[in-house]
């Protein structure tokens, strides 16, 4: 049976469970600004009953305070940190489609500063400063005049070019920083994952240390998606009995592990060799991410990612999924000379060449190259360095007729298009030749494909604007001749071009005094060493110095430059690459259409990542409301559970005092 006192124990653990209750609140009114902070509650439950061996059975032994636990909903947690990644990866892509967005924008805003393509392009060049040239071809001034006002029209797509370059650059550089960020947190995750459990396994719930490691989460969540899980520790000698320890696993970008328990996994940037660029125009030294434990690249741009790297990823490499791909058709091998393990020279044969047939149509025609003229090619996930390429284009010939096949869709001959890639022997002598030589039908890739229109995709779509119209403009120019008489094109006596003083052309980045005029410009061969207008990208498109310097150089008709001085036929063809789309298109438009063509697509990808980033925030807010509807501190509730826990506080200790009074009167009073 209950001791004579059992009274005094009853009130006593109700003191104590409602302190505890009463000190909990006061924990979650403190904190009820608190970032991060979830709302704890004491669970508490009635004691274990005493056996009385009466017939009323059992005595009530009062109430015990089981534990002090978070109201936390996972299902919300889950919910959040996924919406959370696609706010991050679509917050990223607003900003910086803005910034594209502005760069393209013309100038019919008077605030704008800078003039844009059509007031250069329509207005100034064709409108004022070739009609000019037409009414006055022989004034040298005029000339002056077009060849100046041509100029701004090279520089605006130079100034275009530099401004996208910037922005990739920004973009790399804060995708190290997501780096650096990702590595603190997970740094700070796998040591709070170790004072918890040192916590816990005392029997406690280590409430506050969780929180912090759950807003650490949250914070991921924005990086890269996020999962999460917390599996019991049992003992290895009691597999019934957890030993109160948790194993917490996170993985980041569709299942890879960046913390197991205590232990965490490090990622880090690498800066590209300069020469080894993924797309012709991209910027030097972009970063590639690796796994430290691993040495394995990690790249945030599959359909199971999200967050904000993504969407870093996707603006500085999207390339709206066209990437140099084919098939490897054949191997070239030569014999080397290198030393053995003792210095001595030993012959070896490695291969030089590589040939790879392509057909996806922004591949077959050369003024659409992205393709870099060094860098490294993947075969079969083995990546291999080229120092240069060569491209053909050549009619298919039936070996039974010598005849050229016909496509039966176009009814015109069909075409192969190949690449030749020159691989360097020093990146090829520790692979052994045979491995390379039974590549021929496997598939070979420069890059990957990022689904989306990204700076590389700009950047592509300038560089063939601009040689399909320096192509256009230099064909006209090329039929006539300066007013000193001489012909600006030279052929030889089969008729093969052997010079052209192009108006347009390409200036050679790493020497200034040299530029383009693309000799091989018709050639259906080209090489990335020789003089073809895959030289010519937005960042290097210039008007010829040589005509610059002297304006009579320049072709205004196809008749005798010195006698006609006032003929301006070639003139009046060149008006017509404004609209003509025999002369000129460009994605079906006239050459003026350019830059329609192109807001359509910055507009479009802008308010689409405004849109989304718009719904994912009103989303954002939803999830939020409800996940603090169930662990946030509501100041009305705990208000009222402080009058509450108060009063059952008092009422706990007005038993001990009835009880004290009973024992009193029992102990000092009865039978004297």
């Amino acid at each position: 049976m209950p001791s004579t006192f059992f009274g005094l124990t009853i009130g006593y653990s109700g003191l104590l469970n409602y302190q505890a209750a009463l000190n909990t609140t006061g924990h979650n009114i403190s904190n009820v600004k608190t970032k991060g902070y979830t709302r704890q509650e004491v669970t508490q439950t009635a004691a274990r009953a005493l056996r009385t061996h009466m017939k009323y059975g059992m005595a009530g032994a009062g109430v015990e305070t089981v534990s002090i636990e978070q109201i936390r909903n996972v299902y919300y947690d889950i919910k959040y940190w996924n919406n959370r990644s696609d706010l991050g990866q679509y917050s990223m892509k607003s900003v910086y489609m803005k910034q594209i967005e502005n760069y393209f924008k013309d100038n019919d805003d008077k605030d704008r500063q800078v003039l844009g393509f059509n007031s250069i392009f329509n207005k100034n060049f064709f409108e004022t400063a070739m009609e000019s040239l037409e009414d006055n071809p022989g004034d040298v001034s005029v000339r002056n005049s077009f060849v100046g006002t041509a100029g701004s029209l090279t520089e605006y797509f130079n100034e275009m070019a530099s401004n996208l370059e910037r922005l990739q650059k920004d973009v790399n550089e804060e995708i190290r920083d997501k780096v650096d960020e990702i590595n603190s947190i997970s740094t700070q995750i796998a040591t709070l994952n170790q004072q918890i459990n040192m916590v816990e396994v005392r029997g406690t719930m280590a409430n506050d240390l969780r929180d912090k490691r759950n807003l650490l989460i949250d914070q991921l969540s924005a990086i890269v998606s996020v999962e999460v899980t917390e599996i019991p520790v049992y003992n290895t000698n009691d597999p019934d009995n957890p030993t109160g320890m948790n194993r917490y696993i996170v993985s980041i970008d569709g299942g890879h592990t960046l913390v197991d328990g205590y232990e965490r996994k490090e990622l880090y940037c690498v800066s590209r060799e300069v020469g080894n660029k993924v797309n012709q125009s991209d910027a030097e030294g972009l970063y590639d991410i690796y796994w430290k434990h691993t040495g394995m690249k990690f790249e945030p741009t599959g359909n199971a990612s999200s967050g904000e790297l993504k969407g870093l990823f996707e603006m500085r490499d999207g390339n709206n999924d066209e990437y140099f791909h084919g098939t490897i058709t054949e191997c070239t091998k030569d014999t080397v000379t290198v030393e053995d393990e003792n210095g001595n020279p030993v012959q070896k044969d490695v291969v030089t060449e590589m040939k790879v047939q392509v057909d996806n149509e922004y591949l077959t025609d050369l003024n659409k190259s992205k393709l870099n003229a060094t860098g490294s090619i993947m075969i079969n996930g083995i990546s291999y360095k080229y120092s240069g390429w060569t491209y053909e284009a050549k009619e298919v010939i039936d070996p039974g007729t010598n005849q050229p096949v016909i496509d039966p869709d176009t009814l015109k001959p069909k075409m192969e298009y190949t690449y030749t890639f020159q691989l360097e022997s020093d990146e090829l002598q520790e692979v052994p030749t045979i491995e390379l030589m039974n590549r021929v039908n496997q598939k070979a890739q420069i890059g990957k494909p990022v689904d989306y229109q990204g700076v590389p995709y700009y950047m592509a779509q300038m560089n063939e604007w601009v040689r399909n119209f320096a192509r256009a403009f230099n064909d006209v120019e090329g039929k006539g001749e300066d007013m000193y008489g001489e012909k600006l094109a030279k052929y030889d006596d089969d008729g093969n071009l052997l010079d052209f003083r192009s108006f347009f052309v390409a200036k050679d980045p790493t020497d200034s005094e040299h530029e383009y005029n693309f000799m091989n410009g018709h050639s259906t061969k080209v090489s990335t060493k020789d003089d073809s207008y895959y030289q010519m990208t937005a960042a290097t498109f210039s008007v010829n110095t040589e005509i610059v310097k002297d304006p009579r150089k320049m072709s205004t008709t196809a008749t005798d430059g010195d006698t006609h001085l006032d003929a301006n036929d070639i003139v009046q063809e060149l008006e017509q690459i404004r609209t003509n789309k025999d002369m000129m298109v460009f994605r079906g438009c006239s050459s003026s259409e350019f830059l329609q063509v192109i807001l359509g697509d910055v507009a479009l990808n802008s308010s689409s990542a405004y849109s989304f980033e718009e719904n994912y925030e009103n989303i954002d807010a939803a999830i939020s409301t409800q996940r603090m509807s169930v662990s946030g501190v509501d100041e009305d509730e705990e208000g009222i559970n402080l009058v509450k826990f108060q009063h059952a506080y008092d009422l706990s200790a007005k038993m001990i005092q009835i009880m004290t009074e009973v024992y009193d009167r029992l102990i000092l009073q009865t039978g004297v």
